[in-house]
């Protein structure tokens, strides 16, 4: 799958989330009666959500738009280190032009 197609797929699932987060009692509903006909959970949750998105189409595409422009401030919109956290690559705390000494763990971060 291509960049732009994972990062589409991330917006949609973020979009569900937050959609299920505001219609809980309907997502649990749907939830609940999915449920027992699948699987795994992971199924039922898949299942809960089209039919969250069926149910309120507006809604979605509205959060759908919102998470595409990156309008969303409450939800951070990548899953990497943040800075300081001590979980950034070391080729991360090199910052050009600056090349001398560049190398894992000798930069800001460090």
């Amino acid at each position: 799958m291509s960049e732009s197609g994972d990062r589409s797929s991330v917006t949609r699932k973020r979009a569900l989330r937050i959609l299920m987060r505001e219609q809980y009692a309907d997502y649990t509903l749907l939830y609940e009666e999915i449920r027992p006909a699948t699987q795994t959970r992971h199924q039922a949750r898949s299942r809960a959500w089209t039919r969250l998105r069926a149910r309120f189409p507006d809604r979605y595409l509205e959060l759908y738009a919102q998470e595409q422009a990156g309008l969303r401030t409450g939800v951070p919109a990548t899953s990497g280190a943040s800075p300081g956290s001590g979980h950034s690559p070391g080729w991360l705390t090199c910052v050009p032009p600056r090349t001398e000494n560049c190398s894992p763990g000798s930069g800001p971060l460090a």
